[in-house]
């Protein structure tokens, strides 16, 4: 019987166990399942439309937290508006009462003056990210979501223009007659401030209510792309442990093999 010192050792094992520690460490290393298209070509395209809707939605988050700064800055404008509009009337129901005479009302028209040019540079200057909230017709439309049909359009109508037609510059207190005109005409501008904080008030919870939905379709999606993506590092471990040993027991095969050529080449000489 012929012996063969020269024939190809079986090495298919050697390879896979290669192959498998080496797929081990890469997984590892990285924290994910797939790495390349190779990997899984299917969860590759679930992962990346997964991910992409992360980003989205972390977007949205960004985008939902300015909204709601908009409207906080906007209802503390108003709030004080509101306040000086007040103490304007109060004055002005002090002023229609017959027991003052011309300079007491001149005092209290002077302080209704300063209230006013308060509540004018205060439509005139409230401004998010550069855009006047009061002194113009403006339109805002927040994108509150990963699609580019998850968005939030708000009208507003100019505020500073609607106090002044009904007549809030031409306050005056400097006599009895006007101080009670001027109750009229503050009451009419008290509801449209009140009309613009409920739709503030209104957005804002809204933005609120969208913010937590969002972050919940957030932290569902991550996980989907979690289990899609990420390797099960205790699988890993355990695989490439197995491997590790299946490489040992195969290079000790090898080297018995080895050596029983040495031995036949040895009794041929």
């Amino acid at each position: 019987m012929p012996i063969s010192i020269n024939g190809p050792l079986p090495y298919t094992a050697d390879l896979s166990a290669t192959s498998q520690i080496n797929r081990s460490n890469e997984r590892i290393s990285s924290g994910q399942r797939i790495n390349q298209a190779s990997d899984d070509a299917a969860g590759l395209a679930a992962a990346s439309r997964l991910s992409q809707q992360l980003n989205g939605f972390d977007v949205a988050s960004r985008n939902l937290a300015d909204g709601i700064s908009l409207t906080q800055v906007a209802d503390g404008a108003l709030n004080q508006i509101s306040e000086n509009l007040q103490r304007v009337r109060d004055l002005s129901l002090r002023a229609a009462n017959a027991s003052l005479n011309d300079s007491d009302r001149a005092a209290l028209d002077a302080e209704a003056q300063q209230l006013g040019e308060a509540n004018e540079a205060l439509l005139a200057s409230t401004q998010f990210n550069g855009q006047n909230l009061f002194g113009q017709e403006s339109r805002f439309t927040f994108q509150t979501g990963p699609q580019a049909s998850d968005q939030v359009s708000v009208e507003q109508s100019n505020l500073r223009e609607e106090l002044e037609n009904i007549g809030v510059r031409d306050v005056s207190l400097r006599s009895a007659e006007d101080a009670q005109n001027a109750v009229e005409v503050l009451d009419e501008a008290q509801a449209a401030i009140t009309d613009r904080a409920s739709e503030l008030g209104a957005l804002a919870q809204r933005f609120d209510a969208q913010f937590d939905q969002v972050q919940s379709a957030r932290e569902n999606t991550a996980e989907s792309r979690s289990r899609v993506a990420d390797a099960d590092l205790a699988r890993e471990i355990s695989d490439q442990s197995a491997a590790l040993v299946q490489e040992q027991v195969s290079t000790a095969v090898r080297g018995q093999a080895n050596a029983r050529q040495d031995l036949v080449l040895q009794l041929l000489s």
